[in-house]
């Protein structure tokens, strides 16, 4: 009976597992629409413009919360709450930062140029290089790593001196409220450039992070929430987590166009109804039951190597669709010829890794 009752909850959680992975690969396609406007600028009050706004500023950032929580889940089911230990976690932690080297390498051509034409000479540019690496991230998309890195670090660490996952959950959203005001509510903390002292002191450390898009003032969070699912039973059916995220998102919609509309946001990486749209998402996700004979591991795989791989296509697809059309601006072909070439060579990667003499592409994902 027991056995029975065991290998049901096995095949229950595969096909909950099954569920994020595909979640996964569908959401890293909204990723690439975050870096390729498929509509056309945002800029603008026309109503293509809103629409690319709706889908790019809205809707679609939800994928990188999504991804955090994922992580998280997928790492902390795999402990004990009450005896953690530091192997798992330090492991994690060694793979992703490996994972960030490699494609810090693969990116660096694409930030070699900075170096040289750097207004304060090429001595500042390497240092402001290594500066963003240890801060910011070593290019643009990268900064999901960085983040994950330091937001497994800081919540390891905190298990590990037996703080409780809800007092930890309060901490991170502290620091997510307080990351807002260098985002989307960056227009409640403008008025403060009237106080040179605070001021100054807030530019001087924007100057060392970038931005609050990191592992601290965001990923702490959503990674936290990851965390909370693997280790609480959080009471909430597929219709109550489809209802819950269908309201969220219509909430976080208006926000996002309030604070553009007023001119608020510095940035649309992080809104305070994100926070609720990702978690009723993920308990959505994680409520359905995708019961395929199929293994969706290479999901996850695909939808992280086409989040790391897309940066270098879009640029080779600008150039082509401007060779081909003699424009760079035809936003819908450049978005499906990078998501099609991105899923391709992603694909090969996979195959090509499970060979004998290219196991070696294994690096570039695990």
């Amino acid at each position: 009976m027991e056995t029975a009752i065991k290998a049901n909850k096995l095949g229950e959680d595969a096909a909950q597992i099954n569920a994020i992975d595909l979640a996964k690969f569908i959401l890293a396609f909204f990723v690439i629409a975050i870096h390729i406007s498929p509509f056309g600028s945002t800029e603008g009050s026309t109503f293509i413009g809103w629409v690319d706004f709706f889908l790019r500023d809205c809707i679609a950032r939800v994928a990188v919360p999504f991804f955090f929580i994922a992580s998280g889940y997928f790492l902390f089911r795999k402990t004990q709450i009450n005896n953690l230990g530091t192997g798992i976690c330090k492991s994690y932690i060694l793979k992703i930062f490996k994972l960030y080297c490699v494609w810090s390498l693969i990116y660096f051509p694409l930030r070699l140029g900075g170096f040289f034409f750097e207004e304060k000479g090429f001595l500042y540019g390497v240092f402001d290089y290594i500066k963003d690496f240890i801060f910011s991230t070593s290019f643009s998309h990268l900064w999901y790593l960085n983040a994950l890195i330091f937001s497994v670090l800081i919540i390891s660490f905190l298990l590990y001196n037996k703080v409780s996952p809800k007092n930890i959950i309060c901490a991170s959203a502290i620091f997510y409220i307080i990351g807002l005001f260098g985002q989307s509510w960056y227009g409640v903390i403008k008025p403060l450039e009237n106080v040179p002292a605070v001021w100054q002191t807030l530019k001087f450390a924007m100057g060392i992070i970038e931005t609050t898009r990191d592992g601290l003032f965001d990923g702490f969070l959503f990674v936290g929430i990851g965390m909370l699912f693997a280790y609480q039973k959080i009471k909430l059916t597929r219709k109550q987590s489809g209802i819950g995220f269908a309201l969220s998102a219509v909430i976080l919609c208006c926000e996002a166009f309030i604070l553009q509309y007023y001119g608020f946001s510095r940035s649309h990486d992080t809104y305070i109804f994100l926070v609720p749209t990702a978690l009723f998402l993920f308990a959505f996700v994680k409520s359905s039951n995708v019961k395929k004979d199929r293994d969706y591991k290479k999901l996850r795989v695909m939808s992280s190597l086409i989040y790391l791989i897309h940066p270098w296509i879009l640029r080779l697809a600008a150039v082509i669709v401007y060779l081909i059309f003699k424009k760079t601006e035809i936003f819908l072909i450049n978005y499906i010829f990078t998501s099609a070439v991105t899923v391709l060579l992603a694909s090969l990667c996979i195959k090509l890794s499970e060979k004998k003499k290219s196991r070696w592409l294994k690096h570039l994902y695990s």
